[in-house]
């Protein structure tokens, strides 16, 4: 499919960096900017707690899967959600993939718990789920 806003770009060599801000121009963001956010009506997110639950994510990824979850923008702005399950590279009986096998994860800026809120929900529930208490690392 032709695209003429781009046939500026064809076959001339460049700079990565150059080919991004020319991209831009064109109104393909790669490297978009918090400012673009609004635009495209999205809340940002805290970046203390977005920060905590990478660090979070990149010491478990090993052992465990990890997955957005439908619910993100109608998390609190302040927190970070999405679901893990065990990773099934490592749990040799894992033959299924449902909904009662993730777990939601919710991050603040100092913690982070188990909730309630699952994909197949009508409705957030943001909830510390029963039972448990949160943690200052997963």
């Amino acid at each position: 499919m032709p695209q003429p806003e781009l046939k500026h770009l064809l076959n001339k060599e460049m700079h990565p960096g150059i080919l991004i801000m020319e991209l831009s121009k064109c109104g393909l963001h790669l490297l978009p900017v918090d400012a673009d956010a609004e635009r495209a009506k999205i809340h940002l997110k805290d970046r203390d707690a977005e920060e905590k639950a990478i660090m979070d994510i990149a010491q478990c990824v090993k052992v465990f899967a990890f997955q957005s979850i439908k619910w993100n923008q109608q998390a609190p702005q302040e927190c970070i959600i999405c679901r893990s399950r065990e990773n099934p590279d490592y749990f040799r009986q894992f033959f299924e993939d449902g909904e009662d096998d993730w777990e939601t994860l919710m991050w603040w800026k100092n913690k982070v718990a188990f909730i309630k809120a699952k994909n197949s929900d009508e409705e957030f529930i943001g909830d510390i789920k029963d039972g448990q208490v949160t943690h200052a690392m997963l």
